[in-house]
Formats: structure tokens, sequence, C-alpha cells
């Protein structure tokens, strides 16, 4: 029974491999033709193409200089990735099968394969050989065509895919970007908007610095960075609908007077005329446009020219230090000076510097410097008159009449930031006025642009901002009191009401009482002490020496920790302890490098146990 059941398998199995042999090499269908169509076809050579759609306009392109130009059936730029994309498909196009006179013997080519009318007729130059084909029908199947290569037997059948690549219509190729700017410098832009009442306003972009700035309606910095971004906007809209080339009744697209004009021109030489009319029947997020005087009318998205309908407002610079990017890296110092006209303090940013009115120099704190210079070069015009109807205080403010702003004879603080140091000259690159308070606008003050001659306005700022402004030397001295290391301490001394108490540093958290009353000393408390004077900030600087130091607190009975260091036990530091204020910040007094008493808070919520374990006398 076994022997039977195995030789039954090895039938099965023989059968099976002489089946799947003669189906393999007899029955099985054999793979789909793949002809070239255009074999020679050779894209880099071709300068001319021409398209003729049924029922259509010619399309026609010439190549020159490697760049494609439509030429029909009117003559503008094309998409240069569709056209290689098309001629692509061309080279690559390839038969599902070839039809040669046999198996057309006796029908009617031009007819029964759809030549005599075709969808399609492509005329191709390379070189001096002109290359033309024909689309026709489609086969009974639906998905593929017909194709006829002129001068050659045989017709083609290929898929209908390929003519995915063809343009529907002249359009389909026409660039759509809307306008190209790069293509001629200009630095002069007139806009001219009819929506206001036909205002013009000029925008002059100077050469050196493309910074722009405002010559009318009224002459004052303009938001540089907002008129490059709008025409950047500008630059890259894309046309979302051409209308016909018989689009020429203007008025009927508000082109005629146009509602919004934009003018460009390098010095005095026009460079082109960019126009804006009204939106679409039932599209209201749309525009008319036309690229020049000649240009043929088109639809844009209005949101990529919505900001020339702006009130001229928008464009004038709100920051009032009005600096390119390249000024704010170069700057070298900010000076701050008085009613009285007397330098406040100077501080240098090459250096870290401070020198006050008095010539003292001394470290500047790297934040607060950095923090004081950020709010100055982005201080903003404030409201109310960030509105489109008015910017400033007043737009032409003579100089006889800077005194009632408190802005002459000279200003209540003044801001001046000046370029690196080269050759012993810093050009002043921004100058703020700050003058009285302004009765219109509560929390407001007045502010003018000292160092732009042709910038006449006064300004409101935001009071707040300007309190926020240092206004003395101390205001960024560098905040850091003492730096060192609590192994380094070798002497602890406290005293208050003429008495006092000692010790010595024996080693990491062991401390040695040296002189009074002997106790059970916090030793553990003691050196996280010093610790934390060895880190110590202060919160506020409130003054430099020791006039009216009563006032905060001091006095000979004020409780006062002095210290002894390893390195030089002759130098000792203290720190005298003041009053405390309510908000739990305490004056403290030490004597800092320049061998003067320097008065500051710090926060004696957060370091509480200054004074809570220091062992009192």
């Amino acid at each position: 029974m076994k022997s039977k059941n195995t030789w039954l398998l090895v039938f099965f199995a023989g059968a099976l491999f002489a089946f799947i042999y003669f189906y393999e090499s007899r029955l099985r269908p054999p793979p789909p033709v793949s002809l070239a169509v255009l074999p020679n076809l050779q894209i880099d050579q071709i300068s001319d193409i021409q398209i003729q759609p049924r029922d259509q306009f010619e399309i026609r392109l010439e190549k020159t200089n490697g760049v494609w130009q439509m030429l029909k059936p009117v003559s503008y730029p094309v998409q240069m990735p569709a056209v290689r994309q098309f001629l692509k498909s061309l080279s690559n196009l390839t038969a599902h099968a070839r039809l040669g006179p046999k198996d057309t013997e006796g029908r009617s080519i031009g007819l029964e394969y759809g030549f005599d009318s075709p969808r399609d007729t492509i005329l191709l130059q390379q070189g001096d050989q002109p290359v033309q084909i024909k689309i026709g029908a489609t086969t009974a199947q639906g998905d593929e065509l017909y194709l006829q290569v002129v001068g050659t037997t045989g017709i083609y059948v290929v898929g209908s895919e390929f003519t995915n690549d063809l343009p529907a219509n002249a359009n389909a190729w026409r660039d759509s970007s809307f306008v190209r700017l790069q293509t001629q410098p200009f630095d002069h832009l007139t806009v001219l908007n009819n929506l206001n009442n036909g205002r013009s306003m000029l925008l002059v972009r100077d050469t050196n610095t493309s910074v722009w700035s405002m010559v009318n309606p009224t002459p004052s910095p303009a938001f540089s960075s907002l008129v490059n971004y709008s025409l950047d906007r500008l630059q890259n809209a894309q046309i979302s609908q051409f209308l016909p080339e018989d689009a020429r009744n203007l008025a009927d697209y508000g082109l005629q007077p146009p509602l919004i004009e934009l003018r460009l021109a390098d010095g005095t030489n026009d460079i082109r005329s960019i126009q804006f009319g009204g939106s679409p029947p039932n599209d209201t997020n749309s525009v008319y446009a036309r690229a020049g005087s000649q240009a043929p009318v088109v639809i844009l998205p209005l949101h990529d020219i919505s900001i020339w309908r702006e009130n001229f407002n928008v464009f004038r610079d709100p920051f009032l230090a009005s600096m390119t990017a390249e000024q704010v890296t170069n700057i070298g110092s900010i000076e701050c000076s008085g009613p009285d006209g007397r330098v406040n303090f100077t501080v240098y940013r090459t250096n870290g510097m401070i020198v006050d009115a008095d010539q003292q120099s001394y470290p500047a704190d790297e934040q607060l410097f950095s923090l004081a210079f950020q709010q100055l070069i982005h201080l903003r015009v404030a409201h109310p008159y960030l509105t489109n109807d008015q910017f400033a205080v007043k737009d032409i403010v003579p100089d006889s009449a800077l005194p009632d702003y408190g802005l002459a004879p000279n200003p209540v603080r003044r801001y001046t930031i000046s370029a690196i140091s080269t050759n012993g000259a810093a050009p002043i690159i921004s100058q703020i006025d700050f003058g009285g308070p302004n009765p219109n606008a509560p929390d407001t003050i007045y502010a003018r642009r000292g160092h732009l001659s042709y910038d006449r306005a006064v300004y409101a700022v935001s009071n707040s901002d300007f309190l926020n402004l240092p206004s003395r030397a101390i205001d960024l001295r560098r905040r850091a009191i003492w730096r060192f290391d609590a192994t380094n301490v070798i002497r602890l001394t406290v005293s208050t009401n003429g008495t006092s108490r000692e010790w010595e540093h024996m080693s990491p958290y062991k401390w040695s009482i040296a002189r009074g009353i002997s106790d059970q000393a916090a030793e553990t408390q003691i050196e996280l002490l010093i610790r934390e004077l060895g880190e110590l900030d202060a919160d506020y600087w409130v003054q430099r020496g020791d006039k009216d130091i009563a006032q905060y607190g001091f006095s000979d009975k004020s409780l006062r920790v002095t210290l002894q260091f390893r390195q030089n036990p002759s130098l000792a530091v203290s720190l005298v302890f003041g009053s405390s204020l309510p908000d739990g910040r305490r004056f403290a007094m030490t004597q800092m490098e320049d061998n003067q008493n320097w008065v500051f808070l710090y926060d004696a919520k957060g370091s509480a146990h200054l004074v809570q374990w220091l062992p009192q006398p």
C-alpha cells in the first residue's frame, strides 16, 4: 500500500512539471511590444515647437539662447519645466503596436484612424530637420491613441497618458509668474492710490545700504523690511487666470484709470508700470491686474497685492532707531545724556566698559547691556498713533516748536548710538530724543529721531517703554558683587553694635571660633553662607558713594560681614547690611574695585539665610 502511494505521488509530480513546462513555453502570452516612436529625437537640438490643437489657435514656441518663448497665439514667456517635460515625454514615447501596410490595407487611414482631422498636430524643428507628428483617434478600448510620424510608414498605437504633457491651450504653458522684478534694477517706487483720493507715495532706495526712505507724502524713514516683503509677495504672485487677448475695455476691469498703480524707475528712467483694478464679479478674493501698460489683463489672488491698497502710513518705519541689520552689527557704543545736555554715561560694546559722567569706568553687565540695546533698537511708535489716519503726533514740526514738546533746547533724555570707531571717528547711526508727557494720549511721551534732518515728525512712545531704558551708568553695571571659592576664605568676622566674633576656616565645613563669646557654631551653615557670598549678585544698583546712606538703614551699628583670604590675608572685603523693603529686598553695601562704597539691593527672600545663618555677636 505504501509503495502504491509513492508511485501515485511521482506520477502527479511529473504531470505537474509537464503542465508548467508546456504553459511557460507554449501557452503564456508573449511580453508586450515596446517600440521607440522617435528614436532619433534630440531634445537639446530642438529650436522650434508648433502645436495645432483641433479647433484652437496654433501654439508656437521658439528657443533663443536656451530660453523658450511663446510666439503664438501671443508673445509671452513660457513655463520652462512644462516644455522640457513635454519634449522628454516625446523622446521617451513608446508604442504598444505598429500597424504596417498589410494591417491597414483597404482602409481609409485618414478617416478610420483620425488623421484627416487629428486631435493635435506637432511640428518640431530639430536642426534643419523637421519632425511632424499627428495624434489621431482613440482605439476601441479607449485608453490608447493612433499616432503617425509623417514621412515614415506605419501607424503607432500608444498609451494616451503622454498627452497629459500636451498643453490643453496656450494658457497652460504661459508663465504664471505675474512679474519679474529682478530683471531690471530700480530704486524709485511710486504708488498711485485712486482708492484713497488719488494720493501718491514715493519711496526711494539707497543704492549703498538698500534702505528705503519715504519722500512723499511725508518725508520719513520707510519700513524697509515691509517694503521688501511686499515686493517679494508681488514677485511671487501667480496668475490664476489669463483673460482673452481682446479684453481691451480696461474700464470694465477697473484699470482705466487703475485703482492702484506702481511705477518703478531707476533714477529718472522709467522701468515699468504695474496696475491693479477691481475684483471679478462674485470673486472678492481676486483682482484684475496688468504687469505693464501693454501687457494682457490677468487675474491675481488679492492677498498677494492687498498691501498696496493700504494707507501709506503702513510703509513708515515704526521703529525709532531705524537701523539696518548691518548697522546693528556695527554698533560700537550707546551714549545717554540728560536735560542739561551732560552725558550721563557711555557704554562701549567693544570692551564691555561703562564710562559715567565723572569719567569713572567700570564693567558693564553683558545681559543688561544686551537688554537695553534690544529695547532701544526695537522701540516703536506707540498707539493710538499707529493707525491708518495718523502715524505721528505731528508730521512736520519746525525747530522753533520743539520746546513745546520738551524736545529743545535739550531733550529730557537722548540716546546716541554710534558705530565702532575707525581712525578715531565713530559715526552716529541713530539718535532718539525723548521729551515731555503727551497730554492727548495718556501713558505716552513725545519723541523724535534726532539724527535724520529730513524727518521733522514728533512721535509718541509708551511711557513704560521709556522708563525701562537705562538712565544711569550704574543701571548697566555688572551685577556680580563677589566671585570667590569658599575654600579660599580663611577668616569670617561678624560685627554689630560695636561687638564682633571671628571664625577661622580650618577645612571644608570646619570652622573654629577665634574671638568672641564661645558657643557651638553651626559650622555647616557658616560654610554654606560663605559659598552664597562667593556668588552674590546685586538685584539693583542704588548708588555709588556714601552720600545720604542713612536713608538706606546704614549706621555704625549695622551688621557687617568681613572676609579674609588665604592668598592675601591682609586683604579683607566687607558687606554691610541695611534696611529691608516690603518686597523682600534688602539694602547692602560693599567697596568695589574703584575703592568706592556701592549701595545695592539684593533679593533677601531668595537668600534669607545670608542673615539668618549669621551668628550674632
